[in-house]
């Protein structure tokens, strides 16, 4: 796993660099946040390690930063602090940070944190890999309807439209953009007490195929 560090002391830096990478992680080791948003530019980082007090920019404004990005929640962001006040880890937790240690560092406890992150690191690798299998599946299934010769519409449990393809743009005479997030009963007014209303019900209670 590749790992920011952001610590500006340099003995500091080097040694924490040698504990991480004893680990078998990739450590890129910097000493401030322009340069830790630099490496960024151009390499993914799962897990980053930011040192509070830095030259500039500080590490908890380089957290919050980094949480407003796009994608800003895919990181595993621990905060290293001389500060062991409540509030100031509660401050610390509020930027976005997932954990933190505090100064002077216990290797028992940075091995801890590091095994924690390895873990939710995981998970979330898992997650995002769920996540894009899904929207791909979403994306394979619209272009089937898209490209298919038979009407087909979607509504939700209120009964409010959520899809139209194409087919049912030209059965229904109206455009998706018009239908989405009204209801089908009252843009429809026909439909009500019609053999379509009792099947499309019961398909919806029933969750039964319907001919």
């Amino acid at each position: 796993m590749r790992i920011l560090l952001v610590e500006d002391h340099t003995e500091s830096r080097r040694n924490l660099q040698r504990l991480i990478e004893r680990r078998g992680h990739e450590v890129v080791a910097v000493a401030s946040a322009e340069e830790a948003k630099q490496e960024l530019a151009t390499k993914e980082f799962p897990f980053l390690i930011l040192d509070w007090m830095l030259p500039g920019e500080s590490g908890i404004d380089l957290c919050r930063d980094l949480r407003e990005r796009p994608r800003g929640d895919e990181f595993f962001i621990l905060l290293v602090t001389a500060r062991a006040d409540t509030k100031d880890l509660e401050q610390a937790l509020e930027a976005g940070a997932n954990d933190y240690l505090t100064k002077p560092l216990d290797l028992g406890l940075l091995n801890v944190r590091i095994s924690v992150a390895e873990q939710q690191i995981r998970e979330l690798a898992e997650r995002n890999q769920a996540r894009a299998a899904l929207q791909e599946s979403a994306r394979t299934l619209t272009n089937i309807l898209e490209n298919t010769t038979d009407g087909f519409f979607a509504v939700d449990p209120e009964w409010k439209f959520t899809y139209l393809n194409s087919e049912a743009e030209k059965l229904l005479e109206r455009q998706r953009d018009d239908l989405f997030g009204k209801l089908l009963w009252e843009e429809f007014p026909e439909l009500k007490d019609s053999p379509f209303e009792r099947n499309y019900r019961r398909v919806m209670t029933e969750r039964v195929p319907v001919e």
